[in-house]
């Protein structure tokens, strides 16, 4: 009888060789101290990699019967003495990970070496070696004749059984939020666990506009809210599945999966999502204490929140957009990320690039592309023009070593390039649709104090930033989407009419209306990228006039300009300039050369929506400063004090015509505060005007005040844009992916 087959005596996994005949463990050649025990543990676990290894089937290989030890003490001491030999931690486990209460498995991957004695035959023909195995054939050709029948029999058996056992199953399906709700995706919103049990999204309330992270489970058909998580953006998962990292109120924070408190990691980084590697390191983009032509970097610190470290030098190139969507590929040792491209575009113009974290070597990977990620299979995903393409990717040389093709359409892109969607190692894709989160068509109405609306006559479009002139009888309005293509037209109350006011060239935008106090010129972000204020005369359809060229000033500054506020003599403008993740406040004078400065300190504080009263004492504003978005007021020309005038978070600030009270939005509810200059010093309470699903914006103002300050221009979204809104689930999408490759060659 032939003996058993035995375990191969030689296996590699990483850098790491181990020999059962010698009982040597080897990292890169060299000899590594492992007492006996802990080097049968390690034994056991490579010959059945990932498979579950019991406590009890260890035990029993470990300490034969009749042994007297403290089984449970010894065994975990001699897992803990494996792991420090590894350099592995059962938190975050790159070879040996702890199945709670049942046992180990071995998760790396394990490659057999063969040994001298496997693949053929020692001696040569007519060798004194090979005299004697050709004498045992002679005597044995009988038997040799019945294995010759039986491999025939066996050929015949196997032409009629099926070559493949059958393929993996493709599953799809879909996820919808119930009308109440709705995806919030910009900085990064979406991720499903390592093993594609799990799936974390970011939603809010469309009543309350509170966001918060939700986890849906792939086998139920409900996802649980994850408390502690207001505020959260950009979730992606450990390695193990066990926690869920995101960034909430300037703060990096972690929360586990099967319930608990969220652990602060580090504060004051950039609201986006990040990567977790395997040896237990997370990298960031931190671009909240970027100054100069500082234009953010990526970071890396412990799960445990130690050792904060820079991964990347501060970009100082003129673009809108630092290294962001960063990717730690599986061995740790290495990441992809995204550098360049515009806001306009997103992204569609930037460059993913590689990483070694040991030698900080970087190379160039893709041009036109962004949101990477890396499947075991050996391809590289990202995103281009709202599709997904994979390349053949060498993980170990960091090359791309195949030509590109389509594997998925109809992906939502957002502002700095993020791409809502995510592969797991198990081969599972979750994708957003492309319409969930644009700008669909909006319908304009007037709503009073009490909330009753009146729509108005316009049909629907793809409207955003209303601006109503100063008797109330115009209104300027952007058209399309202002990250991507977009004009401003005015409507004409009296007339009923409509005409279109800017005629932007390709590549171009016009956005952010605003009326000189006169209501003779209206004032725009325009150009490329809308880097640029220009103004024109409102019943004109003569050329705009430049009033300040971002580029030409300061190329090297990020982002698009809003005009926003105007002094009460109309002599001087306020505008923020930034990049979608950070803006400061300015001011310039509309006569002379037209020359900007700072309205506050620049520091990492982002400051929006500025708006001057109407008695030019007092600037209203957003501030992050708290953590979260609030109103405040401060007092013109010294800002030498602030009040804060909303309470759970507020934006999109306007003023009463008499100066008198300050209107904002939070979440669905318009408030109001009285804010008279008698009353500052003491505390004023905002109270609900009205409530409504009307349409809300992180970058502009979505609504305007009239001239008697009881009416309000609202935008409302159609019902069709929300019944829109879905994840999609492609289980086993790794065969997919394999199919478009073979298509893709033939």
């Amino acid at each position: 009888m032939a003996p058993a087959a035995t375990p191969r005596r030689i296996v590699r996994f990483g850098v790491y060789e181990l020999n059962r005949d010698t009982g040597e463990l080897r990292k890169g050649g060299l000899k590594i101290k492992l007492q006996d025990q802990p080097f049968q543990v390690l034994a056991m676990l490579v010959e059945r990699p990932g498979e579950l290894i019991t406590r009890e089937e260890l035990l029993n290989r470990l300490w034969p019967s009749g042994t007297f030890v403290d089984f449970d003490h010894g065994l975990n001491v001699a897992v803990k003495k494996l792991r420090q030999a590894l350099g592995d931690t059962a938190e975050n486990p790159r070879f040996v990970e702890t199945l709670s209460r049942r046992g180990y498995r071995f998760v790396g991957p394990v490659e057999n070496v063969p040994t001298d004695s496997e693949g053929g035959s020692e001696g040569l023909p007519g060798t004194a070696a090979s005299v004697e195995p050709a004498l045992r054939s002679a005597r044995s050709l009988p038997w040799v004749l019945v294995g010759f029948s039986l491999m025939a029999a066996a050929s015949a058996l196997w032409h009629w059984w099926p070559a493949n056992p059958a393929r993996p199953v493709i599953t799809r399906f879909t996820i919808s939020l119930p009308p109440s709700d709705q995806f919030s995706m910009p900085r990064g919103g979406l991720a499903i666990s390592p093993d594609g049990r799990y799936l974390a999204y970011s939603a809010s309330a469309t009543k309350t506009g509170a966001q918060q992270l939700y986890l849906r489970p792939m086998d139920r058909n409900e996802a649980a809210l994850i408390p502690g998580t207001e505020g959260a953006m950009g979730p992606f998962f450990s390695p193990d599945g066990e926690w869920i990292a995101f960034t909430a109120g300037g703060q990096l924070k972690k929360v586990p999966v099967h319930g608990g408190t969220p652990i602060t990691l580090c504060a004051k980084i950039n609201p986006s999502t990040g990567s977790w590697g395997s040896d237990g390191i997370i990298v960031f983009t931190n671009t909240q204490h970027a100054v100069g032509n500082e234009n953010g970097k990526l970071m890396r610190v412990t799960a445990a929140g130690r050792d904060l470290q820079v991964v990347t030098p501060p970009e100082t190139t003129p673009t809108e957009f630092p290294p962001r969507w960063p990717h730690v590929l599986p061995a740790g040792d290495a990441i992809l990320y995204v550098i360049g491209g515009t806001s306009a575009a997103f992204s569609d113009d930037a460059t993913i690039v590689a990483q070694s974290l040991r030698s900080g070597e970087r190379k160039i990977l893709i041009h036109g592309g962004t949101s990477p990620r890396y499947v075991s299979t050996g391809y590289l995903i990202y995103a281009q023009g709202g599709r997904l393409l994979a390349a053949r990717f060498d993980a170990a040389r960091l090359e791309v070593t195949g030509t590109a093709f389509p594997v998925a359409e109809d992906i939502w892109q957002g502002p700095a390039g993020y791409v809502a969607y995510d592969v797991s190692p198990n081969g599972a894709l979750v994708s957003l649709s492309a319409g969930d989160r644009g700008v669909g068509n909006r319908t304009m109405s007037w709503a009073d104090s009490a909330g009753t609306f009146l729509p108005i006559n316009a049909a629907a479009r793809q409207y955003s930033q209303p601006s109503l002139s100063p008797d109330s009888k115009h209104i300027a309005v952007a058209i399309g989407d202002p990250l991507r293509q977009c004009d401003i037209w005015i409507l004409d109350f009296e007339q009923n009419s409509v005409r279109q006011f800017t005629h932007s060239q390709a590549g171009e935008s016009a956005t952010a209306p605003l009326w000189t106090r006169d209501g003779r010129r209206i004032i725009y972000a325009g150009g490329i990228h809308g880097r640029s204020l220009y103004w024109k005369d409102a019943g004109s359809n003569g050329p705009a006039e430049l009033l300040f060229n971002g580029d030409l000033i300061d190329p090297s500054a990020p982002g698009m300009i809003l005009a926003t506020s105007l002094s009460p003599d109309g002599g001087s403008l306020i505008f923020e300039r930034g990049d979608l993740r950070h803006f400061d406040l300015w001011v310039m004078s509309l006569s002379g050369e037209h020359k900007p400065s700072h309205l506050f300190e620049e520091s990492d504080i982002t400051r929006t929506f500025p708006q001057i009263s109407p008695d030019g004492r007092r600037l209203a504003y957003i501030s992050d400063e708290s953590g979260r978005e609030e109103v405040y007021v401060q007092p013109l020309p010294a800002l030498n004090r602030k009040w804060r005038v909303s309470v759970e978070g507020g934006e999109e600030p306007r003023w009463s015509t008499d100066g008198h009270h300050l209107f904002f939005r939070h979440g669905n509810k318009m408030m109001a505060v009285n804010v008279q200059a008698k009353s500052m010093s003491k505390e004023e309470h905002a109270y609900v005007l009205f409530e409504g699903p009307y349409a809300r914006s992180d970058y502009w103002t979505n609504y305007d005040v009239s001239s008697d300050s009881q009416h309000f221009v609202m935008l409302k979204e159609e019902d069709e844009a929300r019944q829109n809104q879905m994840l999609r689930v492609v289980l086993n999408w790794g065969e997919e992916l394999e199919a478009h490759s073979r298509r893709a060659s033939n």
